[in-house]
């Protein structure tokens, strides 16, 4: 086996524990959800939108594992679609478990800098669409913060009937760890390819910071307030909803 083999079947089975690690911790809110406690319409797409994330990925990765480039390259005009969408119905979550009062992991500037710093890094992925070695890996550092919220319910649903005592915090804790261990091993698995780091991955915590700076600035906007009051007078039901 190759390198760039080895390294394209290193992507392809990361996409696919991600999004193991992320949809596990929606099933009980969001996949069986009983039928009695229904989401709202919109909730719903906002849940299947981000399924359909890691379901591209993970077909993403296997078409440049089998050679299939021209599909690859044609199949991501619908993952970019998917990201605008996601990173629309994210803050209208948001704002909506703001109101309500409702579970959202790290608070609402915490999930602003997530969708905003994911969405970065794959716009600025879509933009080296032509340089492979950029390309995937900044897809993949963004699908690892899309991971954060599902990774964190999984945690605790694992581990709350040993360990009641368990909170948000620490699942969080556990969640940076395996963050930071993940990315060493991409940068591991560079130094061992290219002698160095790639380029990508200043890329990638460039993105980290520049839109999380750009989701905060947007918490702390009159849009933000104005969309948190609209479903505080609406009367929301407050709702267990996936994020």
């Amino acid at each position: 086996m190759t390198l760039q083999k080895s390294q394209d079947r290193f992507y392809f089975y990361s996409f696919i524990v991600l999004a193991i690690l992320s949809l596990g911790g929606f099933v009980p809110s969001f996949y069986l959800r009983p039928d009695d406690d229904p989401l709202p319409i919109w909730m719903n797409i906002h849940g299947v939108v981000f399924t359909l994330w890691y379901l591209v990925t993970i077909l993403q990765s296997w078409l440049i594992l089998k050679n299939k480039h021209v599909l690859h390259r044609e199949l991501g005009v619908a993952a970019l679609i998917i990201v605008i969408s996601a990173f629309i119905l994210t803050f209208v979550a948001a704002a909506n478990l703001t109101a309500t009062g409702a579970h959202m992991t790290g608070g609402p500037r915490f999930t602003a800098i997530l969708t905003a710093a994911f969405t970065c890094c794959v716009l600025v992925g879509v933009y080296f669409r032509r340089k492979p070695e950029l390309h995937k890996r900044l897809m993949l550092l963004a699908t690892v913060l899309l991971t954060v919220p599902g990774f964190d319910r999984l945690i605790r649903i694992i581990l709350k009937p040993s360990f009641p005592s368990i909170a948000t915090k620490d699942a969080q804790m556990i969640v940076s760890a395996f963050a930071v261990i993940f990315i060493g091993l991409m940068i591991y698995r560079d130094v061992k390819q290219f002698k160095r780091p790639s380029f990508a991955i200043v890329l990638g915590f460039a993105c980290f910071f520049v839109g999380g700076m750009s989701g905060s600035a947007f918490i702390d906007s009159d849009l933000w307030t104005a969309m948190v009051a609209s479903f505080t007078t609406a009367g929301a039901d407050t709702i267990g909803v996936p994020h």
